[in-house]
């Protein structure tokens, strides 16, 4: 794993990402964690779907293995009802590695490719339960991926995600 060492985290080449990425052999992911269930209005004044993911340090399942974990919070509006469908869930992603990961490629991929390799299994989940529970459709963003400025302070691709209501500032700032 990548080590930090007095706020610093180390970093890895595109070249080397690249190079070692291609020799992971994706293994399983697991739904490790999931907690649902309907929401007051208080809690979500948006109309839109609000995806939150957090990349979490991957787990030790011994020599030759990766397995980095990513939870989501998903707040899906239920419109005119007043209440909003929550679901948490955690996915651990198992990869065989051929060798120790080079320094810096943990959070280069906890920041980059997991949300991307996880996010369909969040969809399937969340639009199966938020149907279970009653809700409309639901229609997930199609970027959900962190926009914002990235580790090395320059600015990661893709368009601004909308700002959640935690987020937000008040009305009449």
């Amino acid at each position: 794993m990548a080590r930090e060492a007095a706020g610093k985290t180390a970093s890895i080449s595109p070249e080397d990402f690249n190079a070692f990425l291609v020799t992971l052999r994706l293994q399983r992911v697991r739904l490790i964690g999931l907690q649902a269930g309907l929401v007051g209005p208080s809690e979500t004044e948006d109309e839109d779907v609000a995806v939150i993911g957090t990349a979490t340090r991957g787990c030790d399942l011994g020599p030759g293995t990766y397995a980095p974990a990513i939870r989501y919070r998903i707040l899906h509006p239920m419109g005119p009802l007043g209440s909003s469908v929550s679901v948490e869930a955690e996915f651990r992603v198992e990869f065989k590695a051929p060798e120790p990961l080079p320094p810096g490629f943990d959070v280069r991929f906890r920041e980059s490719v997991l949300p991307r390799l996880t996010i369909p299994y969040v969809r399937e989940l969340t639009g199966s339960l938020a149907a279970r529970m009653g809700a409309p459709p639901l229609v997930m963003p199609l970027e959900v991926f962190p926009t914002g400025p990235a580790p090395s302070g320059k600015p990661r691709g893709g368009a601004p995600a909308k700002p959640s209501k935690r987020t937000r500032p008040a009305k009449g700032d």
